[in-house]
């Protein structure tokens, strides 16, 4: 009753992408609330082995932990603890709701964010407009729209800054995308995109409690604009923070690529 108690309007877990599903192929891992008796041994064992890999396991309160008052019990059959890992264990009997969040938010880095996104478009012209007057424009190079979420570090950015300096997306002489921007000569326009961190699972109005607030979000977006201009060796353009912008781009290829900090694939 408390883990369902989670995803209720007082606490609502599912406005971090975490929910329970009924069907384990369709799930990132099992959480177990009781001591496994012996006939729950095998359904267990089944229910783990059709998660998709990678899984993880998560004890939930002190009956699943150590068995409880059942521990040594004839009746239990915990033999599925020692073939596999537990990922997280979640103290209390009965476990409160807000602990249970707050293990597995931590347990999936959720919880301390580090989830600094940027959309990156090759382009052969782009500009930023406000108030009808151009604030920025470049020619080919890099639209950069930067969207940070809470707890977001300085580290996020370094690596996303060394990142899209890097990638080699601009074509050589064969026509290959095989040149990086400080190869090309290519400039950079970025532009703060809070809505990069839109979450539109429940109803058709997103949501952007992800998006890290303004006195979070300008200090390490001005760091990354900075970070950028000094590997560079040059001035890049920006729009400004949280002001109504309309950019204007011609995307060259079209190429567009998501970078997102936490998921360095």
């Amino acid at each position: 009753m408390e883990l369902n108690a989670s995803g209720n309007v007082n606490f609502d877990f599912g406005r971090y992408g975490v929910e329970f599903t009924a069907s384990p192929r369709h799930a990132d891992g099992v959480v177990i609330t009781g001591p496994i008796t012996e006939n729950m041994a095998v359904p267990l064992e089944l229910c783990y082995n059709a998660v998709p890999e990678p899984k993880i396991v998560v004890l939930v309160g002190a009956d699943a932990i150590s068995g409880g008052i059942y521990a040594g019990s004839p009746a239990l059959d915990r033999s599925f603890l020692e073939r596999h890992r537990v990922d997280l264990f979640v103290p209390g009997n009965p476990a409160h709701p807000l602990t249970y969040i707050d293990g597995v938010m931590n347990l999936v880095g959720k919880k301390r964010g580090k989830k600094m996104r940027v959309l990156i478009q090759r382009v052969s012209e782009a500009s930023v407009r406000i108030d009808g007057k151009v604030c920025a424009r470049i020619g080919t190079g890099m639209l950069v729209l930067v969207g940070i979420e809470e707890a977001d570090t300085r580290e996020d950015a370094d690596w996303l800054c060394k990142k899209l300096l890097n990638l080699r997306i601009f074509p050589d002489e064969r026509q290959v995308m095989n040149r990086s921007l400080t190869e090309v000569g290519g400039e950079v326009l970025i532009v703060s995109q809070f809505t990069l961190h839109a979450s539109t699972k429940k109803g058709n109005r997103p949501s952007y409690i992800r998006a890290a607030k303004p006195e979070q979000a300008v200090p390490l977006y001005e760091y990354f604009v900075n970070t950028v201009e000094t590997e560079l060796g040059r001035p890049v353009g920006t729009g400004v923070f949280g002001a109504d912008m309309s950019v204007a781009l011609v995307n060259d290829g079209p190429v567009t690529i998501w970078i997102d900090s936490k998921n360095r694939e």
